[in-house]
């Protein structure tokens, strides 16, 4: 099935069995596949995602598309800790990077992360 008579947004595949002299009208299907683009679109100004069918570590373009915030924040974690400084162009943040099935990343508006309090702190040196 070609990708392109899929709508933004829920899609419903129907499948119908027309009438014939057959005893049984039935449709058994042994697999189906759709493949179809898979966009990152963030909500609320915020997401987070990863590539978990990504079989080999290899340099990957990332785009989020939709971004409504000029101050935001990018992160990867997983094996490794890292922040994206990039700009937006339009409403489009692209990343380019090596990637592997384990790393993860969040997006995030910057105002909406919120700073730690401490609540405990204890000097352990002795002098």
């Amino acid at each position: 099935m070609n990708s392109n008579f899929l709508n933004p947004g829920t899609n419903t595949l129907k499948i119908n069995s027309l009438p014939t002299e057959a005893t049984i009208n039935t449709c058994i299907f042994d697999w189906t596949e759709i493949e179809y683009p898979r966009y990152l679109i963030p909500i609320d100004n915020t997401l987070n995602f990863s590539f978990p069918f990504v079989e080999n570590t290899f340099e990957r373009i990332i785009k989020i598309q939709n971004v409504s915030v000029d101050n935001y924040a990018i992160w990867q974690y997983g094996n490794s800790y890292k922040k994206y400084i990039t700009n937006k162009n339009n409403s489009e943040i692209i990343i380019g990077d090596t990637i592997s099935s384990k790393d993860k990343f969040a997006y995030s508006d910057e105002s909406k992360i919120l700073t730690p309090k401490i609540y405990y702190y204890k000097n352990n040196f002795k002098i």
